[in-house]
């Protein structure tokens, strides 16, 4: 199973987002509505080095708060070998949910 951790830049919006006033910041929200995000995840058609494409699933396993208040995000697929340029974003992921915040802004910390 390959994984990515990703840490957030405080940025944050519910399901699809039109404009800049849908962008909510860390203290715009609650721990709740970050956390719940834990155990989500969605099917992508991936290709493969062969031109092959496979549906491969992305679930975002853990979330972990740290001492500055940024979330950092586990985001693993049920496939070995999967380039991290297929990875989805978190927000990717929840992006049909509207009661979960998912972050729009963030660095991948590793692979």
């Amino acid at each position: 199973m390959n994984k990515m951790k990703i840490k957030t830049y405080g940025e944050f919006v519910f399901g699809h987002y039109r404009n800049g006033k849908d962008i909510l910041r860390t203290k715009d929200i609650t721990d709740n509505q970050v956390m719940d995000a834990i155990g989500k995840s969605k099917v992508f058609n991936v290709r493969d080095w062969f031109g092959h494409v496979d549906e491969v699933k992305f679930t975002i396993t853990n979330i972990e708060k740290t001492e500055y208040g940024d979330y950092i995000y586990t985001v693993e697929s049920n496939r070995d070998n999967v380039p991290v340029r297929y990875f989805p974003s978190p927000h990717q992921i929840l992006i049909d949910n509207d009661t979960i915040a998912s972050p729009i802004s963030y660095s991948v910390l590793s692979v």
